[in-house]
């Protein structure tokens, strides 16, 4: 703030003689801007967004997110739908991964910098690249009075295989099923893509309610002990399961020795 000192002349009713400041305020009200890095600004292929656990990190300059809790938790869902892309396929980003991304994937890191985990996408499926726009929305913003779109977008590769006539875009993660996935620790034969995405869904689903859970009892012995019990659910879930996962894995062997 730079304070310039000017010679006056005296005011008729006598209340200011002398001088008087000017002030300037430089850079007071400076722009809010927005800086998108993290692991998926960089080289990044339709194959990574399926698997997951590629980060967003959204980092805010002139401005700050709102307060930690309840405030910033209730703009999650509106920051995941900041994340958008320019394609319009109806197996894309805005349908398989946008509009199924889970709040839970939303951490408020510091004041100025939220980051986004991206979890499994299973039925990602594109036949050219997206770009993507990141866009915060003003309500999760302390001073800013509209949304801010940031800078650089990042953009996904559609997958490609080698044909007789050439390079052809194509679905080469489509053709390694059955496969073992990992869930939990755990080594899960699924037959297709369904199948792998409704055990994602079922254990994001699973891991949401503990998460919640544990935020909203404020006692922490409530909390553990509420967490325990869901524990013990999902032990029964698997377990009610472990009949179709046995299942699978017969298939597997008969697949196995029909190869040989």
């Amino acid at each position: 703030m730079a304070v310039q000192h000017l010679p006056t002349r005296g005011y008729s009713n006598g209340s200011l003689v002398g001088s008087i400041a000017l002030v300037t305020l430089r850079g007071y009200f400076a722009a809010t801007s927005v800086t998108i890095s993290g692991t998926v600004t960089g080289p990044t292929t339709e194959a990574d967004i399926v698997a997951g656990g590629r980060t967003v990190i959204i980092t805010l300059s002139g401005d700050t997110w709102v307060a930690a809790g309840a405030t910033f938790d209730a703009q999650r869902q509106a920051i995941i739908d900041g994340l958008d892309s320019a394609g319009v396929e109806v197996t894309g980003w805005n349908v398989e991964v946008r509009d199924k991304e889970v709040v839970g994937a939303v951490v408020r890191t510091s004041d100025t910098v939220v980051t986004v985990t991206l979890t499994a996408a299973p039925l990602y499926d594109i036949t050219a690249d997206e770009t993507i726009t990141v866009t915060v929305p003003a309500a999760a913003l302390v001073t800013s009075s509209t949304e801010v779109v940031g800078a650089p977008t990042f953009s996904i590769e559609a997958l490609r295989v080698s044909t007789g006539a050439g390079s052809k875009r194509k679905r080469a993660y489509r053709k390694y099923y059955p496969r073992r996935v990992s869930i939990d620790g755990r080594l899960i034969t699924v037959r297709n893509a369904e199948d792998e995405r409704r055990l994602l869904l079922e254990w994001r689903a699973m891991l949401e309610r503990k998460v919640e859970a544990a935020e909203t009892l404020k006692s922490e012995r409530k909390a553990r002990l509420v967490v325990r019990r869901v524990e013990k659910r999902i032990e029964k879930t698997f377990d009610r399961e472990a009949e179709w996962r046995a299942q699978l894995l017969d298939d597997d062997e008969e697949i196995m020795l029909m190869l040989h």
